[in-house]
């Protein structure tokens, strides 16, 4: 459904694909995109990366643009993340780099 929303954007736009439109210009862009909404790390993970890398749940959650409480629940299972999924899985990814 995913893909066909993408689609359905480029043929709403005179051809101009919705990624370009929102200021990617690139096929990878969206497949780094893709990717990170599918790969986040189990919850017990998530945490474990995020103290790993040194960082507290206040500055994550500044990173996002999310409150700390959201940040502890999605470390303990009792929400997914929704809108800052991407960017998320994005931060957990550089802070598991940085653990290193």
């Amino acid at each position: 459904m995913f893909c066909n929303e993408y689609l359905f954007a480029y043929i709403r736009t005179s051809g101009v694909p919705y990624w370009e439109r929102m200021g990617k210009h690139s096929h990878n862009d969206l497949l780094e995109h893709l990717r990170a909404k599918r790969e986040l790390p189990l919850p017990e993970e998530r945490r474990r990366i995020r103290e790993a890398a040194g960082a507290s749940l206040r500055e994550v959650a500044r990173e996002l643009g999310v409150s700390h409480t959201a940040v502890r629940r999605w470390e303990t299972e009792r929400s997914i993340p929704r809108e800052a999924r991407v960017a998320y899985a994005q931060l957990l990814e550089e802070l598991r780099r940085l653990a290193v």
